[in-house]
C-alpha cells in the first residue's frame, strides 16, 4: 500500500485492508516513517508493517518488495495511491523536473510495483493490481499541473494492459479515481477552506465531499473475492461529480 503515511486515503486503505484481515505493508518515504510506525502501532494485531522505499525508483522497489516477501510472504494486493506534494504549476511554467516528479511517482510507481509483483501473484494465480487516480484524469482540473493530469490518465492506460496481459493468471488490474475527496492533505496544502468546500458540496449530486473511507471501501471491495470478475474498469467515486452538468441543468428545467 503506496501514499499510505499522510492520514489521508492511504492511510484509510490500509485500514480497511487490515481489518478485512490482510496484512499490509505501509509504504512511504523516510520521512513518512514516524506516521507510519505510529500507524503500525495503532494496531494490537501486527497487520501494518511499514515499508520505506521511493516507489519513483525501480532498484528501491525491487529492495522493498523483496523485504516484504520475508516478512509478510508474496504480495497478492498491490494498491499505488503515491503522489507527490507539489504545488500546481500553469504549463508555461512547468519545468521538466516538476513534470518528471509527478509522473516518476504516479505512473512509473505503478509500472515499477506492478513488474515487482507480478510474476509472485502470476505463480500463485491470484492478484490484485488497484491505482488510485482522480477525476483530473478525466477533465483537467484547477489547483492540479499538467504532469498530475497526465500521469493520472497513463494509469488508465497502464491498467487496461495490464488487465488484459495478466488476466490468464487470475490477476484482476482495475482504477479507482476519486473527486472532491475532503482530506488532510487537502487542508494542509491551502487548495480547500471551508468556504471553498461548502461550494464544491453544493454541485455534487450527493451534496457533500467524499471522505477518506469512501475511497478505502471501494478498494477494500476490489481486492475482495467479491470483485474477482472485474478488471480493466476506471471506478468514479465522485458523489455524481461527472453527472453535475446535467444534474445543474435539470434542476434549471424543473424550477422553470
Amino acid at each position: 500500500m503506496t501514499g499510505a503515511g499522510g492520514g489521508g486515503c492511504g492511510t484509510a486503505i490500509a485500514i480497511a485492508l487490515a481489518d478485512a484481515g490482510a496484512r499490509v505493508a505501509v509504504n512511504g518515504l523516510e520521512h513518512h516513517r514516524p506516521q507510519l510506525e505510529r500507524l503500525a502501532r495503532s494496531r494490537l494485531d501486527d497487520a501494518l508493517y511499514p515499508s520505506i522505499a521511493d516507489v519513483a525508483d525501480g532498484e528501491q522497489v525491487d529492495r522493498m518488495v523483496g523485504e516484504i516477501v520475508q516478512q509478510l510472504g508474496t504480495p497478492t494486493i498491490v494498491v499505488h495511491n503515491a503522489g507527490p506534494s507539489l504545488p500546481p504549476r500553469h504549463v508555461t511554467q512547468l519545468s521538466a523536473s516538476h513534470w518528471r516528479a509527478e509522473t516518476a511517482v504516479i505512473l512509473d510507481g505503478a509500472y515499477h510495483l506492478a513488474r515487482a509483483t507480478a510474476a509472485g501473484m502470476t505463480a500463485g494465480e491470484h492478484g490484485r493490481l488497484i491505482f488510485i487516480s482522480s477525476n483530473t484524469a478525466f477533465r483537467g482540473g484547477r489547483g492540479r499541473s499538467a504532469s498530475y493530469a497526465a500521469a493520472k490518465a497513463g494509469l488508465h492506460g497502464l491498467a487496461a494492459q495490464l488487465a488484459m496481459e495478466l488476466a490468464p493468471a487470475g490477476i484482476t488490474c482495475n482504477v479507482v479515481a476519486p473527486s472532491q475527496i475532503d482530506t488532510p492533505r487537502v487542508r494542509r496544502g491551502g487548495r480547500r477552506d471551508e468556504d471553498s468546500m461548502r461550494r464544491a458540496a453544493a454541485q455534487i449530486p450527493l451534496g457533500r465531499l467524499g471522505s477518506a473511507d469512501d475511497i478505502a471501501g471501494v478498494v477494500s471491495f476490489l481486492a475482495g473475492p467479491a470483485a474477482a470478475y472485474i478488471t480493466g474498469q476506471v471506478i468514479r467515486v465522485d458523489g455524481g461529480s461527472a453527472l453535475a452538468p446535467m444534474a445543474t441543468s435539470l434542476v434549471k428545467e424543473a424550477s422553470a
